[in-house]
């Protein structure tokens, strides 16, 4: 959920960007721009933006357009050039702090950059970037008061936090969370407008999403609950507090909607029942609360595929069902048994899956040794690989990737990202994903040594990394 309204918040500005370059009369590069990305021209694109910075460095129309390139790379899965972007991105606007708008346009590739390395499992790669910033930001800042420069602040130490979590810090990232908290909490106490309160409550649910355990979970939720209430109560106008503890539900039925999915989807009817009673007669709440609520429902289909996988604990692991193999060699599916077996569902085009790499690595190396067998479950989804551009690229409409292509590109995909353990290819005709329960991925199913299903976790997260790597332990202790 996180990536998606990351993604969503990097669209928006994106939008504005095109507009705002769109609006130069005398030189529109604007349309240039759109036809290099329309043809995936990106060297050219790179090129044409170099120039126009160089010619004008204070310029934003021309700065937002660098934001527009990187984002068309994102999405054209060339990370390692989107990231290259971004750092410019971040050096141009810093450049010109003296325009506010700058300062936003860097934050805004500082988030960027981060995606893209904690999508790429290289969380390392930000944290000195964000150091950089931090140190031009803080200079001559007012840190007693809530103003935009303490605010932005936060908000880098906040996301330098979110980092320091994924890169194995938890301590250290959530520390400087109680310490932002602490200070939200001083402004708060001289001006307890909507800005503050939305921080606070963003603070509160970056330590609910870290939280090291599930009471310091829930102990965070419980804060964020009681002050958005209370808050709400004081302060019935400040509707957009309301975005974050709708996230916030979301969040809590997520983790919760695995152990105890009836709990959880409490939890989402208890909340539509308190919007409800506090919009009845606002229509302009009522819409501005639409999509999250929305977003809220779409939760109980999830739920629903929740109760079916609980069902699936303790019982015999439905049957595996492999078209082909890919990074297999010495490994024969008989081999299995008598392992600890971990499912991992997964997909070339999934930065979530991705981002899991790197403690899946860790679990083979550290358990493997012990009787641990990674297996990776994917299926046919029409792509190539692109020699000239060293990554997996989906086919247009009307092609169809043969097997052997797709098995190729899944090669050298796996090379790329040093994976070890080996992966399935599914027929297309296969119900192996259904039998496992399988409706998001990354989908991880612990398998012990008997063969019985003791552990289904979906999605990335410190959390669901845990979970597992807790399991496998628990599993290999096990006699058989």
């Amino acid at each position: 959920m996180k990536y998606r309204m990351l993604m969503a918040l990097l669209m928006t500005l994106l939008l504005s960007a095109a507009t705002l370059v769109a609006q130069d009369d005398e030189v529109n590069p604007a349309q240039k721009l759109s036809e290099l990305l329309q043809s995936k021209e990106y060297d050219k694109a790179t090129t044409l933006i170099d120039d126009l910075i160089k010619s004008d460095a204070s310029n934003p129309r021309f700065l937002s357009m660098r934001q527009q390139l990187a984002m068309a790379l994102v999405q054209a899965g060339q990370n390692d050039a989107a990231a290259e972007q971004a750092r410019k991105m971040i050096d141009e606007s810093m450049a010109q702090m003296g325009d506010e708008r700058n300062v936003g346009r860097g934050i805004a590739a500082v988030n960027m950059m981060s995606m893209i390395y904690r999508r790429t499992g290289k969380t390392d790669k930000i944290l000195p970037t964000i150091d950089e910033v931090l140190a031009k930001v803080s200079t001559d800042a007012d840190l007693k008061t809530f103003n935009p420069k303490s605010q932005t602040i936060t908000q880098l130490n906040l996301l330098k936090a979110q980092n320091l979590v994924s890169d194995r810090n938890a301590k250290e990232g959530l520390a400087i969370m109680q310490a932002e908290l602490s200070k939200a909490n001083d402004w708060l106490e001289a001006d307890d407008s909507e800005g503050p309160a939305q921080l606070k409550a963003s603070i509160l649910m970056s330590l609910m999403r870290n939280a090291e355990n599930s009471t310091d979970n829930a102990n965070y939720f419980a804060d964020l609950d009681s002050f958005v209430k209370k808050q709400m109560d004081s302060h019935p106008e400040q509707f957009g507090l309301m975005n974050v503890w709708i996230s916030a539900i979301g969040m809590s039925a997520q983790q919760t909607m695995d152990s105890d999915p009836d709990a959880a989807e409490k939890m989402l009817d208890g909340a539509r029942e308190y919007v409800d009673s506090l919009v009845e007669n606002n229509e302009n709440a009522k819409k501005a609360l639409e999509r999250p609520l929305a977003s809220l429902g779409q939760l109980k289909g999830r739920i629903a595929a929740a109760r079916k996988m609980m069902e699936m604990i303790g019982q015999p692991a439905p049957a595996m069902d492999a078209e082909s193999w890919v990074n297999a060699t010495g490994f024969k599916p008989e081999d299995l048994k008598g392992k600890v077996v971990l499912l991992d569902f997964w997909a070339v085009w999934c930065g979530p899956c991705i981002a899991t790499f790197p403690h899946l690595k860790h679990l083979q190396e550290a358990y493997g040794p012990e009787g641990l067998q990674i297996v990776g479950v994917t299926r046919q989804y029409n792509y190539v690989w692109d020699e000239a551009a060293d990554q997996a690229k989906r086919l247009g409409e009307g092609e169809e990737a043969t097997m052997e292509q797709e098995t190729q590109m899944l090669e050298k995909f796996i090379a790329k990202h040093e994976l070890k353990h080996p992966s399935m290819v599914t027929p297309k005709t296969s119900e192996m994903q259904k039998n496992f329960g399988v409706t998001g991925i990354p989908h991880a199913v612990v398998i012990d040594r008997q063969g019985r299903v003791r552990l289904v976790k979906v999605g990335s997260g410190d959390a669901n990394a845990q979970a597992i790597e807790a399991m496998i332990k628990e599993c290999l202790a096990e006699k058989q």
